[in-house]
């Protein structure tokens, strides 16, 4: 069964330093490490543990009746991977045979009770988020004791005879359920690893209704309303005779089996885990992103003439307590002049040149492409064989598109193509209406250290004569700079902000690129870094200086400084309020059964059961 992953994107922190060695614990803070304290942190402590939470259930079925492998039937890979699980060769395996991560389900329990022990200690965070973690972290200590107790004990049974497991004495795993990684822990009966499972449930339950909590509803009910909505949307949608791209369908669906693989590292391991072909798993997405994309297309007509004017927006607040007015996290504006590194022509010989010799071995038959593409392409794509999802021409650069699109025979490889990310060829997998889908490999040329020296020698003493008055940092980024997304608007970085779309010169701090905010943080405002190397959105290593323009501390949100922010607030209210409307007129207009098993629910929108 496949595992239900929460991605947010991912922060490693460490916890602290425990030194075993002898009996005085010191109490310091390793230098550029965090010890989590804020509500942010232990926020990123729970999203580390789901983002890299052990993968390896499936494996466990390769040990079951379902599977059978056989040599001449799997690839190479997956005999060095699972054949000796399959075979219960755990005595003399193969050094390329998958483990199990038990290690990993103890590191994810570990964080979960360091959570629970500290909720007290836990700044910046109301008590409804606070209880939100700690029920989290519950969860996930009941889950992954629930999980490792399926792994490694014996089955849970209630009825048993003398040849079968009795839960009160047969040997489950150890509990653990302190963070002290001094603790020795012992194996615990099966009976009582599955009490301290529906304990830690219990907790959860508890810390939902906990005062600034919201209380979790019945799932009994509250999972079949959500179906019965998405059936309104879609009838809607049927009625206004809304459709969606098949292009972006077809996209997001390749997006997401491609993540799938890209996680359990092969084609056939997602079919193991999944119990399904990819083929039939691409359906059943499809199906479900078509739907999902005809609802959001629904609501956005629904709410898309929506607007807010300034008086209803001080009205909204006006007699709102300060306390209660929405906090906006500190705030800077960064101007930055780049350098990019020049590549010599040898370089650049050397990479035209290889490429043309993998085009020459594929054209002749002599290997195939997707393998090369897996051993040397500098593309995130390499692991899939160089694989690209089906794509129109406008969502590639044009220099890459051009080629892609210009493509017939899918046997012949293309010639050397420079993009702003490197050098490719190109191989044509198929043609889908006005999409394609291509393989290719990239590489990216080699930056001698003399080069980025230089780079970073020139911005310095372009900084030097800005603080010399010589001229302006607006007018160095206009006529110096290499990044064009700023050159042109006086050096200003912009911030497109994903929660409401629009374009801003404000960035929260951990929006700005990692090596950018490393420099603003300990500026002032008007300084002017040091130059420095940077990693940018294309993935290039440059040279930078970067001037703090302005720095807005955190604060409660005002009408002068803040009033986008509280126009988003209403505007978000005025929408919802009108879908809540449209929903009870759409409930009230439309024939709806209700199945005699759900009548009885008290369900949120009324008028369900005519």
């Amino acid at each position: 069964m496949m595992k239900k992953r929460h991605i947010i994107g991912a922060i490693a922190l460490l916890l602290g330093m425990m030194l075993t060695s002898c009996n005085d614990f010191l109490d310091i803070t390793p230098t550029g490490k965090v010890i989590a304290q804020t509500g942010k942190e232990y926020r990123a402590l729970l999203t580390y543990e789901y983002k890299y939470f052990p993968e390896d259930r499936g494996l466990a079925t390769l040990r079951s009746d379902e599977i059978t492998l056989d040599k001449a039937s799997i690839t190479t890979d997956d005999q060095a991977s699972y054949l000796d699980i399959w075979a219960w060769n755990d005595l003399n395996q193969q050094n390329t045979t998958s483990a199990f991560g038990w290690r990993r389900y103890y590191h994810a329990i570990y964080i979960a009770n360091y959570v629970m022990e500290n909720k007290d200690k836990i700044t910046e965070a109301t008590a409804a988020e606070v209880n939100q973690m700690v029920g989290e972290a519950y969860m996930m200590r009941a889950y992954c004791h629930f999980l490792l107790a399926n792994l490694y004990a014996e089955p849970y049974k209630t009825q048993y005879e003398e040849s079968q497991c009795n839960p009160a004495t047969t040997r489950g795993i150890p509990l653990q359920l302190k963070a002290n990684v001094n603790d020795v822990l012992s194996c615990s009966s099966l009976e009582t690893v599955y009490q301290q499972v529906l304990s830690d449930i219990e907790e959860v339950r508890i810390s939902s209704e906990l005062p600034g909590s919201d209380p979790v509803d019945n799932p009994y009910c509250t999972i079949p309303e959500q179906i019965a909505l998405q059936k309104l949307y879609l009838h809607q949608a049927e009625l206004d005779s809304i459709e969606v791209s098949e292009g972006d369908v077809i996209r997001s669906v390749d997006q997401r089996i491609n993540y799938l693989i890209q996680q359990y590292g092969s084609r056939e391991a997602v079919e193991i885990f999944a119990r399904k072909k990819i083929s039939q798993l691409r359906e059943q997405y499809k199906k479900m992103e078509r739907e999902k994309e005809m609802m959001f297309e629904v609501q956005r007509k629904l709410v898309g003439s929506v607007s807010v004017t300034p008086a209803e927006v001080r009205e909204y607040f006006k007699e709102m307590p300060e306390d209660s007015l929405p906090f906006v996290p500190t705030q800077v504006e960064v101007q930055i002049i780049t350098s990019e590194p020049r590549v010599s022509r040898e370089e650049v010989e050397r990479i035209e040149g290889q490429l043309r010799e993998f085009a020459r071995r594929v054209n002749s038959g002599e290997t195939e492409f997707s393998t090369l593409a897996k051993f040397y392409s500098q593309d995130g794509s390499a692991r899939d064989g160089g694989e690209l999802d089906y794509a129109g021409r406008n969502q590639w650069v044009p220099e890459f598109a051009n080629v892609a699109f210009s493509l017939t025979d899918p046997k012949k490889v293309s010639k050397v193509v420079k993009t702003e990310f490197g050098y490719h060829i190109i191989q044509l997998i198929d043609k889908k209406g006005d999409l394609v889908k291509v393989r290719h490999i990239l590489l990216k040329p080699e930056i001698e250290e003399s080069e980025y020296q230089r780079c970073l020698a020139r911005l310095d003493s372009i900084a030097a004569d800005i603080k010399a008055d010589k001229f302006s940092f607006e007018i160095a980024a206009q006529e110096l700079s290499d990044d064009k997304d700023t050159r042109f608007n006086r050096g200003i970085m912009a911030n497109l902000q994903e929660e409401t779309g629009v374009l801003t010169s404000r960035f929260k701090m951990k929006d700005l690129p990692q090596d950018v905010a490393k420099m603003v943080e300990k500026m002032q405002v008007g300084e002017i870094s040091p130059a420095f190397r940077m990693t940018n959105a294309k993935g290039q290593t440059v040279c930078a200086i970067v001037k703090l323009k302005n720095r807005i501390d955190g604060h409660r949100a005002n009408m002068t400084e803040d009033f986008q922010a509280l126009k988003n607030v209403v505007v978000s209210k005025k929408r919802e309020e009108k879908l809540e409307k449209w929903i009870q007129d759409k409930i009230a207009s439309t024939y709806v059964r209700i199945s005699p098993d759900w009548r009885g629910c008290d369900f949120k929108y009324k008028g369900w059961i005519k």
